[in-house]
C-alpha cells in the first residue's frame, strides 16, 4: 500500500510546489501577482468569485452538483478527474494531479487528486470503492485501535462534553468514570455514544457525535501519527496562494469507519472533521469546472 501513496505534505513543505507553479505557468516571473495567469490558483481570497475572475474572458463549462455525503462528493470529483484527466494530460503533461477547479457556496477549491500510481489507477478504470478502501491513507487509524492514553482520554472528554446539552453532559461525565481501563479509542467512542444517545433523543446531536469525538481525538493524539500519512484530495485556494490556511482531505472516521471530509491545517496538527449535517454538504451549489487547464493564459 505504501507504494500507492504520494506524500503531498513533503512536496509542499520543501517549497517545491510554489517553485513548480512559477516554472510551469509563469516562466521568467516571480511574485504572487503573476499567479492570476494560473487557472488553478485564485487571484485572492477563497470566495468563489475569486476563482471565477481568474477565468475572465473565457467560457468555462460547469457541472453543478449537490453532494449530500462525503461518498457522493468523492465520486463526483473522481468521476470528473477520471473523465477529463486524459484530455488534461494531452494539453498539459505536467499536470499529474488532474487538477480541476471547483466551488461550493462558501469556498473555492482546486482538486489535488494524487499522483503517479493513484492517477494510473483512474486511467486503468480503478474501482472507486477499492480506491476509497485501499488507496486513501487514514491519519490515526492505528492509534484508534490501540489502548487510549489516560491524558488523551481526559482531554477528549473535556472537549466533547462542551458540545453536549446539560442532561447528556451529566450522564456522559458519570458514565465515563465507570468505563473499564485499557479501552481503545474505537471502544471508548462506542460506549460514549451509546450513553449520550440514550440521554438525548436529538437526532442532530447523534449525527454530530462522530465529528465531535474524531475532531477531539485528532486534536490530542500524537501529532506524528497524524502527520505520517496525509493524502490530500482537494485544497482551499487560499492555501494554494501560499497563505496559512487549511486544506481538505477525504479520511476515514475513526469512530464509524465511514468516509468523511476533514479540514487539515498546514502543519497537520489540527484535523477538524466536517459534520455530514453542516452546510458544507446540505447547501446546493457545488460547481465543477471542466478541463480547467485548457484555458491557460499566454
Amino acid at each position: 500500500m505504501d507504494k500507492m501513496v504520494v506524500k503531498i505534505s513533503e512536496y509542499l513543505e520543501t517549497g517545491k510546489f510554489i517553485t513548480d507553479v512559477e516554472k510551469r505557468y509563469n516562466k521568467g516571473s516571480r511574485g504572487k501577482k503573476k499567479y492570476k495567469k494560473n487557472p488553478w490558483i485564485a487571484r485572492s481570497g477563497h470566495h468563489p468569485n475569486s476563482v471565477l475572475k481568474t477565468y475572465r474572458g473565457k467560457k468555462m463549462k460547469k457541472v453543478k452538483a449537490s453532494p449530500g455525503t462525503s461518498h457522493e462528493l468523492f465520486d463526483e470529483v473522481t468521476l470528473l478527474s477520471k473523465k477529463y484527466g486524459r484530455k488534461l494530460r494531452e494539453v498539459y503533461t505536467g499536470n499529474p494531479e488532474f487538477s480541476i477547479p471547483m466551488t461550493s457556496p462558501h469556498h473555492a477549491f482546486t482538486t489535488m487528486m494524487g499522483k503517479d500510481k493513484i492517477a494510473e489507477g483512474w486511467k486503468n478504470k480503478a474501482d472507486f470503492k477499492k480506491m476509497k478502501n485501499e488507496y486513501l491513507v487514514f491519519p490515526g487509524l492505528d492509534a484508534a485501535s490501540e489502548k487510549m492514553d489516560d491524558s488523551i482520554r481526559d482531554k477528549v472528554v473535556r472537549y466533547v462534553k462542551k458540545k453536549l446539552p446539560k442532561k447528556a453532559r451529566r450522564k456522559f461525565e458519570k458514565a465515563v468514570k465507570d468505563f473499564p481501563e485499557g479501552l481503545s479509542y474505537k471502544e471508548f467512542y462506542r460506549k460514549s455514544s451509546d450513553v449520550i444517545s440514550k440521554a438525548s433523543k436529538n437526532p442532530k446531536l447523534k449525527s454530530s457525535l462522530p465529528s465531535y469525538f474524531d475532531t477531539a481525538f485528532f486534536k490530542y493524539m500524537d501529532p506524528i501519527q497524524a502527520q505520517n500519512s496525509p493524502v490530500v484530495f482537494f485544497a482551499d485556494t487560499n492555501w494554494n496562494m501560499g497563505a496559512n490556511d487549511s486544506y481538505f482531505a477525504f479520511v476515514m472516521s475513526l469512530s464509524t469507519g465511514d468516509l468523511i471530509v476533514a479540514s487539515v491545517s498546514d502543519d497537520k496538527k489540527r484535523i477538524h472533521v466536517q459534520s455530514q449535517k453542516t452546510s458544507f454538504f446540505i447547501r446546493p451549489g457545488w460547481e465543477f469546472f471542466k478541463a480547467g487547464h485548457i484555458v491557460l493564459s499566454k
